[in-house]
């Protein structure tokens, strides 16, 4: 019991690790996710991303509704493409040609193809853009927590020193 009391004492006194208390405070939110200030790259790409976000949402209302005199159609993502879904037999009517919509792929149930993402040709390079965005957003991701590893291992052996 006495050890034990020495054991308490000696960890009341120890100093935590600021800096490192700090860095994980400024990479994570209280979700659990990388803040998107984490670094000056990530608040940029996330910024071009959301930008990118709108731009491609907007375009793809124009499309639908020059196309159909209507618009509020529900957006997808298929691929990391922001893109819309279609009955499969309205399929030849958006592809014609492939000069308005690209047609990226297929929804299926267990026995066949209920639906297809497609995407209007104007915003194939902005969704280009934008999958390029997010790999580079996961990357920059992946270095920010390799980072806070490695200073949580460093700290860690150096209590392991203490101890």
């Amino acid at each position: 019991r006495e050890l034990l009391q020495v054991l308490m004492d000696y960890v009341d006194g120890l100093d935590t690790n600021k800096n490192l208390q700090k860095a994980i405070t400024k990479a994570i939110d209280d979700e659990d996710q990388i803040r998107d200030d984490a670094s000056p790259e990530l608040l940029k790409l996330r910024r071009q991303s959301k930008s990118l976000d709108h731009k491609v949402l907007a375009q793809i209302n124009r499309q639908i509704t020059a196309k159909t005199g209507t618009g509020g159609v529900i957006h997808h993502h298929h691929s990391g493409r922001i893109c819309m879904s279609i009955p499969v037999s309205d399929v030849p009517q958006y592809v014609k040609s492939q000069r308005d919509f690209h047609l990226l792929g297929y929804a299926t149930s267990a026995s066949s193809a209920t639906s297809a993402y497609v995407e209007p040709v104007s915003a194939i390079s902005m969704n280009d853009k934008r999958v390029e965005i997010k790999r580079r957003e996961a990357l920059e991701v992946e270095d920010i927590c390799a980072k806070l590893t490695q200073m949580i291992s460093e700290d860690g052996l150096m209590l392991k020193r203490v101890w």
